[in-house]
């Protein structure tokens, strides 16, 4: 299972702070091991949209060559 959201990030560039930019973020959970599997991932991390706000996730329903 994968789960994504819109949140705050952390990188803040701003450093009047004034600039919280909202980040699309994911993370999976395996039912196998009843864990999640991997850390929180920022999926605006690029230098391109860090001035950015993205607060609308979509994912779609299936994978394809192992991607979404």
């Amino acid at each position: 299972m994968y789960t994504i959201w819109s949140g705050i990030t952390y990188q803040n560039p701003d450093p009047s702070g004034l600039g919280n930019y909202r980040h699309i973020w994911g993370r999976g959970f395996n039912y196998a091991y009843q864990r999640w599997t991997t850390d929180q991932i920022d999926f605006n991390s690029d230098i391109t949209y860090i001035f950015n706000e993205y607060v609308i996730p979509s994912m779609g329903k299936s994978f394809y060559g192992g991607n979404f």
